[in-house]
């Protein structure tokens, strides 16, 4: 798909209402070029006649995007719209607030982030702000059992603060339990031992 092609966007709530600041939203899109209808969709109005058809054919819109909590709800009204002006139904693309958290009324920058992906064919991920938070550099090993313990040492020798969690009261595992071990047929505590 050009990411230049004439677009038209559709806003779709399937309870029927939309957030107060939609108006704000659909100022802001409306100073793209390529944008060529933008407005709220009202299935009950366009249901039974050609006027969508008309409207996407009209202002040769060739992408259609269609924006709403479920917007897949109606895809298949526009793509046949789309079908009858001899336009791809391919170029239809849903984007859903719902699946992305975004509440129009709190997430506003956030929903015309979203828009200017599907507009320009950006992959949202790609528009997402890359901070940096910060890592705890804190361990916690579950298991006291002889790996348990091996890696806790490693860790704890790198600098690192460890916790070591067991659920029994005393650490070391089956190892510790055995009284001779294989190959070499030394004591569990042998093993153990110089570890601690």
């Amino acid at each position: 798909m050009n990411s230049l092609s004439t677009t038209g966007i559709y806003f779709y709530f399937s309870k029927g209402t939309h957030a107060s600041n939609l108006n704000e939203i659909i100022a802001y899109l409306d100073k793209i070029p390529n944008l060529k209808i933008i407005h709220p969709f009202d299935l009950q109005a366009f249901s039974g006649n050609d006027r969508l058809t008309k409207d996407i054919e009209n202002k040769g819109v060739k992408k259609v995007i269609i924006a709403g909590d479920s917007p897949g709800m109606i895809k298949s009204f526009f793509a046949k719209a789309v079908a009858k002006t001899g336009g791809n139904p391919e170029n239809i693309i849903l984007v859903d607030f719902n699946e992305q958290g975004i509440s129009l009324e709190s997430a506003k920058e956030k929903a015309i982030a979203l828009l200017l992906s599907a507009i320009y064919d950006i992959p949202y991920e790609q528009l997402i702000e890359n901070g940096q938070l910060p890592v705890n550099q804190d361990t916690i090993v579950i298991g006291g059992g002889i790996a348990g313990i091996q890696s806790s040492l490693e860790i704890a020798n790198a600098g690192k603060k460890v916790y070591l969690v067991e659920k029994t009261g005393t650490i070391g595992g089956h190892m510790a339990m055995f009284d001779k071990t294989f190959p070499t047929l030394d004591c569990a505590a042998c093993i153990l031992t110089p570890k601690w």
